[in-house]
């Protein structure tokens, strides 16, 4: 069978090139090993999917660092608002939490159901359960992508196979070998947005949630503040989770995890000699009150009672009774407690993957090889990844409307 365009991989950025493309009078087809199309885009947001972000360009571009400024002109063709404006048109309602965008159904299959409709109504061809075994170019420049039961050809191919996180959708990594096949290179691919897995920490901590705490990462051999953020994180059975660490844990992966130490801050608003100010005023009201129980009503009970256990000798102590150097001992954990990074949680549960094809050897314009006319990429493939808040399937959907938008007959 012979097609304009072959599109290999039906996630978000697939099926939106595909959808483009024949939006403008091509002949596609769209593969999909897997027996339905956006098994992953399911998964976004927790399942509410997290589509984009209101967020202006600098903090867009910013938000890919520091490969965002390959963005930019897929941006200048197919933004955040073309994109909200793509599904409402079609009868998506959307709704904003803070700057992320969701539909209002607050269900991802909503936005799978839109672009299925859409790919139907566009007529192009679905092949479902279509592994691809091979891509090869012949001395004319044709590309045969063979499947297991039949051999399809055309001029172009646009590979949107995704990266390596979540395999059990299907994301593999196959592109990934077809890219170096086809004489690209690739940088290094590591797990991002996932949990940090700690040297030690209290079993009895698991489960705990901290809000709107301070979360820095320094190196251990200096001390030197590598990063700093503000969020939400969650203790876990390994380690570390919840958004703000999700977001270290990208920034962290152009190095070795196991160089990192985490220091959080449980009272950001509060600093140590407002809270020796704060001590006191309690143990003036509330002196008989034990330790863990004051405690317990500036940071959560769990918290608390791991703090007091800790700093005192005995199980507990009221208030009037803590010494100066006890006391001390608290505001430093609550301020600080630092913990040493052993690695991040692996591709099996990793958003997103770090690394992809050379952006270097890809025009940013059209998202075309530079090394074989005809050859594009969008997606995850690419060494494009940003942090949590929808950018990332804007990335998915934009660089696939460029590659959609820039094949051509």
């Amino acid at each position: 069978m012979e097609f304009d365009v072959v599109v290999i991989g039906g996630g978000p950025a697939g099926m939106m090139a595909a959808i483009r493309a024949a939006q403008r009078g091509l002949e596609v087809c769209l593969l999909e090993k897997n027996p339905h199309l956006g098994r992953k885009l399911l998964l976004t947001g927790n399942g509410r999917c997290n589509l984009t972000s209101i967020a202006n360009q600098d903090a867009f571009i910013a938000a890919y660092s520091p490969n965002g400024r390959f963005l930019y002109s897929a941006f200048s063709q197919f933004n955040n608002y073309d994109l909200m404006d793509f599904f409402e048109d079609r009868g998506v309602e959307l709704v904003t939490e803070g700057e992320r965008v969701f539909p209002k159904s607050q269900k991802s299959a909503t936005i799978l159901a839109l672009l299925q409709s859409e790919l139907n109504a566009e007529g192009l061809t679905v092949f479902l359960d279509a592994a691809c075994d091979e891509i090869q170019i012949d001395m004319s420049g044709q590309f045969r992508v063979k499947l297991a039961d039949q051999t399809l050809y055309t001029k172009n191919v646009i590979l949107a196979t995704g990266g390596k996180s979540y395999p059990q959708t299907g994301s593999t990594g196959d592109g990934y070998s077809w890219a170096e096949q086809l004489g690209h290179h690739l940088q290094p691919l590591k797990p991002a947005l996932s949990g940090l897995v700690l040297d030690a920490l209290p079993s009895h901590l698991q489960g705990l949630s901290i809000k709107d705490a301070v979360v820095t990462i320094k190196f251990k051999s200096t001390g030197k503040m590598f990063e700093r953020q503000v969020g939400d994180i969650l203790f876990t059975h390994y380690g570390l989770s919840g958004p703000v660490i999700l977001n270290l844990s990208r920034s962290m992966a152009n190095h070795e995890f196991n160089e990192f130490c985490v220091e959080i801050d449980l009272l950001p608003k509060a600093d140590e000699e407002a809270l020796r100010g704060l001590f006191r005023e309690l143990h003036q009201e509330s002196g008989r009150k034990m330790l863990r129980t004051v405690l317990g009503e500036l940071i959560p009970q769990r918290m608390a009672k791991y703090i007091s256990s800790q700093v005192l000798e005995e199980k507990d102590k009221e208030l009037n009774q803590v010494t100066t150097g006890e006391l001390q001992d608290v505001i430093g954990m609550i301020k600080k407690q630092s913990y040493d990074v052993r690695t991040v949680r692996g591709f099996d549960e990793a958003m997103l993957t770090y690394g992809g094809v050379d952006l270097t050897e890809i025009e940013a314009r059209t998202m075309q090889s530079r090394i074989h006319n005809g050859l594009y990429f969008c997606g995850e493939i690419l060494n494009i990844n940003g942090k949590t808040g929808g950018f990332n399937l804007q990335a998915a959907f934009s660089t696939g409307y460029v590659a959609g938008n820039s094949v051509e007959k």
